[in-house]
């Protein structure tokens, strides 16, 4: 096994030698093995939330003596889901690697987003409240057009890392809808009802489930497959994203 691992070695380090890998995002060489697609430096200028988070959808929140439980985001708002948690904000480095990643099939990238959120679960997430990990699903059509699932993706690398069971293929997108950003505030909301439904609800009965995506905008399309998921009998949903 050793000579193996060490014969991999070779080849990766003779590869990059022959075919140098650059950052995506700032053209430099990367030379650690453990980054690909975007190189170390430009992944740790990454601004990550810091606490206090709202208790519900987990916006930072500006005052660490904030006593309020929700955020003037979420005030008001009914979700599905128990807790939300997103790693940073959908600016600078992290919606450059996003959209890299999801709109220029650089999945390696995805990779490295799925180690930072894997990260910041662990720090600011009891792990044991996991039952079950699923990733928001693509309706059929959006999935032929685009090749791949982006939340599949990261999901798929957090439960690997925590030996948690997962499901991607119980939840479905049954309505093909309008992408949530072209629309008004006001009609996500309808645009995203009854979207989803489960193969077999007597699955997620009494589990706590958590749904990974790569984006909270707002709230509406993790909220639906929370609703969806309590409607078949999970006992609590949380929700991770990459971004907010």
């Amino acid at each position: 096994m050793l000579d193996l691992v060490k014969l991999k070695l070779f080849w990766r380090s003779l590869i990059d030698i022959l075919y140098p890998r650059s950052c995506l995002i700032c053209s430099d060489s990367i030379n650690d093995s453990l980054y690909d697609g975007a190189c170390r430096d430009c992944l740790e200028k990454i601004n990550l939330n810091v606490t206090p988070f709202c208790k519900k959808c987990g916006f930072p929140l500006k005052s660490a003596t904030t006593t309020d439980s929700s955020c003037s985001k979420c005030r008001g708002k009914l979700y599905y889901f128990d807790r939300a948690l997103s790693v940073s904000q959908y600016t600078g480095i992290t919606r450059r690697c996003i959209q890299l990643f999801k709109y220029r099939r650089k999945l390696k990238i995805g990779k490295n987003l799925s180690r930072i959120m894997l990260r910041f679960l662990k720090e600011h997430f009891s792990i044991d409240s996991i039952d079950l990990i699923m990733a928001v699903p693509l309706h059929r059509s959006k999935l032929k057009e685009r090749g791949f699932n982006q939340a599949e993706i990261l999901a798929d690398f957090i439960r690997l890392n925590l030996k948690i069971p997962a499901s991607f293929d119980n939840l479905k997108r049954v309505k093909n809808t309008l992408s949530q950003y072209q629309l008004p505030l006001e009609k996500r909301q309808l645009n995203i009802k009854d979207a989803f439904e489960c193969t077999d609800k007597s699955f997620f009965a009494m589990k706590s489930v958590l749904i990974v995506d790569d984006i909270f905008t707002t709230g509406a399309t993790l909220s639906e497959c929370s609703r969806v998921l309590k409607d078949a009998g999970a006992k609590k949903v949380y929700t991770l994203t990459m971004a907010r």
